[in-house]
Order: C-alpha cells, then structure tokens, then sequence
C-alpha cells in the first residue's frame, strides 16, 4: 500500500503482539487453544480530508465454523500506519475476543430456533463485540440487544452464525447493515433500522457495530451429510443439466436427473427447485428477498423459512456465481436457463410494464419438495 508501510504480516504481527497463547505461520496467526487461525488483507488506506482511512479483510478459520469468518474492518489516522493499526485495533476488540469468548464461554444465556419441530439451541458468548465511532444519535446503542428476538429466525442446522449488525448516520442520513454468516438480509436489515432509538440528534457522522458469534449446543447439533464443495459442484452440474433442456419432456427429464443425482434426496429437491431461481436472480440483478417457502408434493402443506436456515443456500449460491463468472454463458445460454425459474416470467412481465430492474426485489422463493424432506 502506497500509504503505509504495513504488510498483511506486520498487521499479524502486530496483533500477535496484543494477544496471548498465538504464533505465526507461514501467513496465519494460529490460536491452538481456540483451534483457530486468523490471515488478513489489507484492500485500502488511503487519504481523504486531513486524515488516513484503512479497511483490512480479516479471514477466520475454526471447525465448527463450515465455512471462512470474513470481516471487514476500518480505521482512522492521521498517518496511513495509523490507519491500519486502528482498523488492527478494531478487529481485536469487536471481532477476535467475541469470537474467542464465544469459543470458550461456559455461560447461561442461550437462544432457541425451532426448524421442522426441531429445536436449536445456541449459547450467546459472555462477551459480544460492540464498537461506537463518532458522535452518538441513539438512546442506546446495543444493537444486539435492539434485534436479539428476531435473530432465531434466521438460525437454522449450522453449528455457528455469526451476527454483524451496522447503523451509521452520515449529516442526517441513516445507513443499516444486518449481517448473517456474511450475506447482507435485508428484511433484517429494514427492521434494524426501524427499531434504531433514535435520540434526535443529527451528527455529520457516527456509527455503532454489534459482531456476535453464536454456537449451537452439541445435543442439538445433527452434523450436515454433504459439504459447501459438493453443493458448489452439483450447482454447476445442474445448470449443465438445465442448459440442454427444449421442451417439458427435456426439463423433467433435466430435474430428475438433478434430484438423483445429490447423495441426499432433500438436497437434490433444494437444487431442483432452487438452482433456476438463483440463477434468474443473478442475471438480472435482482435484490433477494430473506424468506423461502416449500411445498410438500401431493400434499396441502407448506413452510416458510429463512435462506440462513437452509444450509446448502449460501453454497448454491457460490455455485451459480462461478459458473456466471468461469462458463460464461451466452445471451441465448442465460435466457434458456432462465426459463426454467417460476420468476421469470413475473419478472418479463414487470419490467414490461415500466418498472426498473434495480428496484424489483425477489418474492419468496418457492420449491418442491417430497414428503420426507428435512432441513439441515
């Protein structure tokens, strides 16, 4: 970085230097009694105004989480070292000791989702991570505490979620952000932003961060039977399938195929009746809805669920955006695909009749499944 001199190594370093029972490798800091392992990038420090500003990209890696920790984190200065420094600073306090705390904590606050008739039991850490820049404008700013009865809506079989909850204001403007495992909701995001206590006050800028790591008790935990990696593949495998299909007859045939193929039945109907939506979502540049609504075939029954609750979404996801970015399909490629997703049509429709494809939001997507479906 032309502003400092810090390296992704020194910002290790340095924090190495701010923490105990930690040593560096090769270009991780490893916790071996937390079984954890911290890297970073710095993306930015550059000048604005009088001062330096800095974002490093902190990556956490522990078994139960499934899946990398990503978090940004920002700093201040009045010299680009400093920045990246503070923003060092800011991970320790509202990121790495949440995260530890979570790992090791033996209190008795817990939260409970309830999934399928299952319950999921999650211990909230002894510390949470909460950090306030600049000038106040809420009456109180937990804002883990402002939105803690909503959050099990969104845990679902995962062995951890983590929580990041945001709200700025910037000369009179409110910002939100409600994070779960990364994936901006924004239905949550909304209700965050009504619910804020405000306290009248319309500072030129302040902010308040909650970071909150939540892991599920062992007795309720039911390990997933397939892996991020395998849903990423078969998602790509199903857009192949889906690719080729000219008629009714080749789009069943496509779907069969699809659902035969996943290890788990409940799997291949997700990738079935999800994979298409994705997609349609993706190429038009939808804003995605939080919600997700399934019917059980042949039978008058339905669910409604959070995307964070099913596991294999997050990896679909990840699936379609490589094949969009690695195959590269055509024009004709993407609009053939599309027609196998249920919004496409409603979305021809909308934009038909004038409205902008930035400001549609994706309905609830709705999905077959069969009578012995289960969720993890």
């Amino acid at each position: 970085m032309a502003n400092t001199k810090y390296t992704e190594a020194d910002v290790l370093g340095y924090i190495s230097e701010k923490s105990e029972g930690c040593r560096i490798e090769g270009d991780s800091l490893v916790f071996p009694d937390y079984t954890l392992a911290v890297r970073t990038q710095i993306i930015s420090c550059e000048k604005s105004g009088n001062a330096f500003s800095a974002q490093l990209i902190f990556f956490m890696d522990h078994p139960d989480f499934g899946q990398l920790l990503v978090e940004s984190c920002v700093g201040v200065g009045d010299n680009g070292d400093e920045a990246v420094e503070n923003a060092a600073r800011n991970f320790i306090a509202t990121v790495l000791i949440p995260v530890q705390s979570a790992l090791k904590c033996e209190g008795e606050e817990f939260i409970t989702s309830e999934l399928m008739g299952e319950k999921h039991i999650f211990r909230v850490p002894c510390a949470s991570g909460s950090l306030c820049m600049g000038s106040q404008f809420l009456e109180h700013g937990d804002l883990w505490e402002i939105m803690k009865d909503v959050i099990p809506q969104y845990l679902g079989g995962r062995k951890a979620y983590w929580v990041k909850l945001f709200a700025a204001m910037a000369n009179g403007e409110i910002i939100c952000e409600a994070r779960v495992n990364g994936i901006v909701f924004h239905g949550l995001t909304d209700l965050l932003k009504q619910r804020l206590p405000l306290n009248g006050e319309k500072p030129a800028y302040g902010s308040y961060k909650a970071f909150v790591l939540l892991i599920q008790n062992d007795e309720t935990y039911t390990p997933c039977p397939y892996t991020d990696q395998q849903v990423v593949e078969l998602t790509g495998q199903a857009l192949e399938k889906l690719k080729a299909v000219h008629d009714e007859e080749s789009h069943n045939a496509a779907l069969e195929e699809i659902i035969n193929s996943a290890p788990n039945k409940s799997l291949g109907w997700e990738l079935a009746g999800l994979v298409p939506e994705l997609f349609c979502m993706m190429v038009i540049g939808l804003n995605e809805n939080d919600g997700l609504i399934y019917f059980v075939d042949g039978e008058d029954k339905r669910g409604e669920i959070k995307t964070s609750q099913l596991s294999s979404y997050d990896a679909m996801a990840r699936g379609v955006y490589s094949y969009l970015t690695e195959k590269k399909p055509s024009r004709d490629e993407c609009i053939n695909l599309m027609r196998s997703s249920g919004m496409f049509n409603a979305v021809q429709k909308a934009l038909a009749d004038g409205a902008k494809a930035e400001d549609l939001r994706c309905s609830e997507f709705m999905y077959t499944v069969g009578e012995d479906y289960k969720i993890y």
